[in-house]
């Protein structure tokens, strides 16, 4: 594991992001952005503070606490 200060630095070539905070830093991130640099677009959101329709419409599989999944494929 790194240290990174940046926040979009470092889920650069991740396989999934997992927020388990609510640090004001995290709540509204540019999910655009994020796709474009992780490996894997899997968010596992431990404090359901994001909008899943807005993590879907950015292409990312979404895991929220307690929330049914909901991912990017037509299926």
């Amino acid at each position: 594991m790194k240290f990174e200060v940046n926040q979009y630095k470092a889920v650069e070539h991740s396989d999934a992001l997992l927020l388990i905070t609510e640090w004001k830093t995290f709540r509204q991130p540019d999910f655009k952005l994020m796709a474009n640099t992780m490996k894997e677009l899997i968010i596992f959101d431990g404090r359901n503070q994001y909008d899943p329709e807005e993590v879907r419409e950015a292409g990312f599989e979404y895991h929220g606490i307690g929330r049914e999944k909901i991912n990017s494929f037509n299926i």
